[in-house]
């Protein structure tokens, strides 16, 4: 299965400049570096020597085998996933020595994903991580998951309604072996979190929360845009100046 470019949960890092009269010299505008741009040619190459320096390729790997069947290029600047194609000459993955192994041809694909010339993401038929040298979840395992992981949080804990969740769409995500998933349910009350000795309407209400997994672990989790399932505090939105909103 091909790794859907995806999306599970994006950090947004805003800056916010007032400007306003003020006595003296003005202030220098800060100076913004970015990472020096590198070649797809480059980033082809680290991917390359990066699956033929990772344990199961170095263990058994057949150099004539090796073929690059395709190129992702990502949403950012000197981004891409490569897909590697090679066979093995015995079953399994990583260093083997001193295994049983099982003695045969065993095909292999790698997505090896190089973000500004370093390698950010490397997984071997969509379930060996190669950074990590073990074995990660699917997308159906990665789905229970997020699964649990809503139905463990404090807002469904504390009056979700059993058998309405319900599983409304999987999110394309921005690396190799990773998702969001949005989900529906209800709960019996309004509010989000732990609401005991509060104060609550009475009224069943719909939510929709979206959780991110990544290599089989929650990285992030909202609830109607608006309650953040990990610091389980309200989501403040960006204050924006006058300044940006004349601009």
């Amino acid at each position: 299965m091909k790794a859907k470019l995806y999306a599970g949960v994006i950090l947004i890092i805003m800056a916010s400049l007032t400007f306003g009269a003020c006595s003296g010299p003005e202030e220098p505008e800060p100076t913004i570096t970015t990472p020096a741009a590198v070649t797809e040619e480059e980033s082809q190459q680290k991917a390359l020597d990066y699956l033929k320096n990772s344990p199961t390729y170095k263990f058994d790997g057949m150099s004539e085998t090796v073929k690059l069947t395709e190129t992702m290029v990502l949403k950012c600047p000197s981004c891409w996933t490569f897909i590697y194609t090679f066979d093995s000459r015995h079953g399994g993955y990583g260093d083997r020595t001193g295994q049983m192994v099982t003695q045969a041809i065993t095909p292999h694909e790698a997505a090896i994903t190089v973000i500004y010339g370093d390698v950010t993401s490397a997984v071997m038929d969509g379930k060996w991580d190669m950074m990590m040298q073990m074995m990660m979840a699917t997308e159906e395992e990665s789905l229970k998951i997020a699964e649990d992981y809503l139905k463990n949080g404090a807002t469904f804990q504390f009056d979700g309604i059993e058998g309405s969740i319900k599983h409304k769409e999987t999110l394309e995500a921005f690396c190799p072996y990773c998702w969001g998933f949005v989900f529906e349910f209800e709960c019996a009350s309004a509010g989000y979190g732990d609401r005991t000795g509060m104060e609550v309407a009475t009224v069943i209400t719909k939510h929709e929360a979206t959780i991110g997994v990544s290599q089989g672990s929650v990285d992030g989790g909202t609830i109607d845009g608006a309650w953040d399932m990990m610091t389980q505090q309200m989501i403040e939105e960006p204050q924006i100046t006058t300044a940006e909103h004349n601009q």
